[in-house]
């Protein structure tokens, strides 16, 4: 997963002593929350390549203990605490991965369906018939059924 901070307009980079100061302390902090096994950041060595060209963006990669699909939403989460709790003005901070994306809601249901509905009354007043309506959107469905199928059996 991947740690992602820049600073806003202005004089300031992420080079600066105060951004490294901030950005290294919440890394530490992140690398010593459990479930987490190591961060790279790029004010060492082996992460060096991780700053833009401009100075403006920087990121480091988070390797968890194990896959995310093991891993518990509440350690994932601490994760995202932690790298938020270093936001300043002008400074900043996204998160993203697969352990990362178990922090994130599952809503977002109600207009997918919303969206079948009416996609289903429009085919409706198209077609004028309650069959042949319905046939589109039930090949829909099975397609997307199969294409999840398919993810999920890789």
């Amino acid at each position: 997963d991947t740690v992602v901070w820049r600073t806003g307009p202005g004089p300031g980079t992420v080079r600066s002593a105060a951004v490294e100061q901030t950005m290294t302390g919440a890394l530490d902090a992140i690398a010593a929350l459990p479930g987490v096994a190591s961060v790279v950041s790029p004010y060492e060595g082996q992460g060096a390549g991780r700053i833009s060209g401009d100075g403006r963006t920087a990121y480091a990669t988070v390797t968890f203990d194990d896959q995310a699909d093991n891993l518990s939403r509440s350690e994932a989460q601490a994760v995202v605490d932690a790298a938020k709790a270093a936001e300043t003005e002008g400074l900043q901070v996204e998160l993203g991965g697969s352990a990362i994306g178990l922090t994130e809601s599952s809503g977002g249901h109600l207009a997918e369906v919303v969206g079948v509905v009416v996609a289903a009354v429009v085919l409706f007043l198209a077609f004028g018939s309650l069959a042949a309506s319905l046939l589109p959107i039930a090949t829909a469905l099975v397609g997307v059924g199969t294409a999840y199928a398919s993810i999920v059996l890789l």
